[in-house]
């Protein structure tokens, strides 16, 4: 797609209102001609929008710099520069989805009915340990609070119904605060986040959790590299020894493959370090993702993701009857399409698949879940 047509897809974006897909298409064409005059200006319109003062400004001088503006254009620049771009103090967002589907897994029963322990003899599972399939239906709501340009507020509830198991019904609780502020090239967010979870309508855990992330600011093409730390602690008060602290530590890479093609990916650590007696003590290891979003037009749009983590045990896990260090080799794989049926609703497709290899028998499991969501969304 020629610079011409790929400005007039921006144009209509911004025509029908819908400002993130703009802010996407005229940073794509970007990519292509640094510095088109129409996209530079359409841009800086945009993220004074969003309450991105500093990004405006710099947009307005490359604009002064590379181009001799006619008074008329001159005329716009200036009433830019001269808006504070403050973000509405009542932007609230929120959503509703209801989903259908189906839990190949739902309680990550072992593939493995019989194993021989270390002292010779076997051990045989009962059926509460192999695994349970059941259809489900779930009912889930968020919503979020913009407080300023660099401030947010956000809570979800999530509830979810398993017909053939229901000591495996859940439903959880979620509150955060994200602060997200612009540093020259870079833009770096915080994340501060509770949650508490039941399992069978018991209490199951309670969360509390921190996440620093630093991203090139999206002009910067050239510097697709960042960071991402995320450290969660948590309790599980029926639960003796599961209580945890754990420490993932990612450099994330995004990449615009084309116009419609966005891909991160990211390599990392994590740790897992156990807080009581838990059988084979601390884990740790190597943890990669991949992701990539395609945008196939405004209606339609299409993820895929895989996420890959190698942990290993600190200790042999329950000696002298399973005397080995845990390895866990888990994968996960997704595939999501979105289909817009209006401007406030859309429907949801998501096939997963995970498979969890461990050197303790125990644990290695397989689940296929498929979901279909019906998403409600609004805001003022």
């Amino acid at each position: 797609m020629d610079s011409d047509a790929a400005y007039e897809q921006a144009q209509e974006s911004l025509r029908r209102g819908d400002f993130p897909l703009a802010i996407e298409q005229l940073e794509a064409l970007r990519l292509r001609d640094k510095n088109h005059a129409g996209a530079l200006l359409d841009l800086a319109y945009l993220y004074c929008r969003a309450g991105q003062k500093n990004r405006v400004d710099e947009l307005l001088l490359t604009l002064e710099a590379e181009f001799s503006p006619p008074p008329r254009i001159m005329d716009l620049i200036r009433k830019l520069q001269q808006q504070d771009c403050s973000v509405s103090q009542h932007r609230t967002k929120w959503g509703v989805a209801v989903a259908l589907g189906r839990d190949s897994n739902v309680n990550q029963g072992s593939l493995v009915r019989s194993f021989p322990l270390s002292s010779g003899l076997t051990l045989e599972l009962t059926d509460d340990f192999l695994p349970k399939a059941s259809p489900f239906f779930s009912l889930s709501a968020y919503v979020s609070h913009v407080l300023d340009s660099n401030n947010l507020v956000y809570g979800t509830l999530l509830t979810q119904k398993y017909p053939s198991a229901s000591s495996f019904d859940l439903a959880g609780f979620s509150a955060g605060h994200m602060h997200v502020f612009p540093v020259r090239d870079w833009l770096v967010s915080t994340d501060t986040n509770a949650t508490m979870r039941t399992l069978g309508n018991a209490l199951y855990y309670e969360a509390l959790s921190g996440s620093v992330q630093i991203v090139p600011a999206t002009h910067q093409a050239d510097c697709p590299f960042g960071f991402d730390m995320r450290v969660a602690y948590a309790h599980y008060p029926t639960r003796v020894g599961l209580d945890n602290l754990e420490a993932t530590f990612l450099i994330p890479c995004h990449r615009q493959i084309s116009d419609k093609l966005n891909a991160r990916f990211s390599a990392g650590w994590m740790i897992d370090q156990a807080l009581d007696n838990r059988p084979g003590g601390d884990r740790m290891g190597e943890v990669f993702g991949a992701e990539f979003f395609y945008g196939y037009s405004h209606a339609w749009n299409f993820h895929a993701g895989w996420v890959g983590k190698w942990l290993k045990g600190e200790e042999p896990y329950a000696p002298p009857l399973l005397a080995m260090v845990r390895k866990q080799r888990q994968q996960s794989i997704s595939v999501a399409a979105d289909r817009r049926l209006n401007g406030s609703s859309l429907l949801r497709l998501e096939l997963q698949r995970s498979d969890n290899a461990d050197t303790v028998p125990i644990y290695r499991y397989k689940s296929n879940y498929v979901v279909l969501s019906w998403v409600w969304e609004g805001g003022k």
